[in-house]
């Protein structure tokens, strides 16, 4: 696995948006995910990787999931199909930004886009993104890491249970030959969410 996403990230890094790398250039649809988005949910299983934010975006306005991290720390500037993003994470303890997912709220067509975020800029930086450069951009999630002290906080363990939740109902589920399912199971599970999202971590 770690060898199949090294030489992923060789063949893309010339597909960048400033410190973000698009993994997915086109966007993928969720009824039929292509190689790179199964090996991403399977590795982000693995490595502990979860959603730490979420953004839903109507027009000029971004809500932000109550709970996960949001402002100062991410920051998003919708631009119809593109939107651009910024964060800051250093006071975040262990804050890693990985991946990032943008999604739009079309259930005919559910699209949506992939992103790594470059080695350099998992703690702070910015970036512009898009799903296709054609499609409305709906929904973003940022996933990564954040550690979690001995003696932790009842908001932060809330918010890390949150964030768990979120995970298991939108990292799209390793089900290969499945992904009508998996399309199903992010509208059924979050009806009013359009919680699509990513972000990529590179691999130990």
């Amino acid at each position: 696995m770690k060898t199949k996403l090294a030489a992923l990230l060789i063949a893309t890094a010339s597909v960048a948006h400033a410190n973000l790398i698009d993994l997915t250039p086109g966007g993928f649809s969720l009824l039929n995910l292509p190689p790179v988005v199964v090996q991403w949910e399977q590795y982000i299983q693995q490595h502990g990787i979860f959603p730490i934010a979420h953004a839903d975006i109507t027009g000029n306005t971004v809500t932000w999931v109550p709970g996960l991290l949001g402002p100062p720390n991410f920051n998003v500037d919708p631009m119809t199909q593109n939107a651009g993003v910024t964060w800051n994470l250093t006071n975040v303890s262990g804050g890693q930004f990985l991946y990032l997912i943008v999604g739009n709220s079309n259930p005919n067509i559910e699209l949506a886009n992939l992103y790594q975020v470059s080695a350099d800029e998992i703690i702070n930086g910015s970036g512009t993104v898009t799903i296709d450069g054609a499609t409305t951009i709906a929904a973003l999630n940022f996933f990564g890491r954040i550690n979690v002290p001995d003696s932790g906080s009842t908001a932060l363990l809330s918010a890390l249970g949150l964030a768990a939740l979120v995970a298991a109902r939108i990292a799209l589920p390793g089900m290969v030959g499945k992904h009508l399912s998996v399309s199903r199971s992010l509208r059924e599970s979050l009806p009013n969410r359009r919680r699509l999202g990513a972000s990529v971590e590179r691999p130990d």
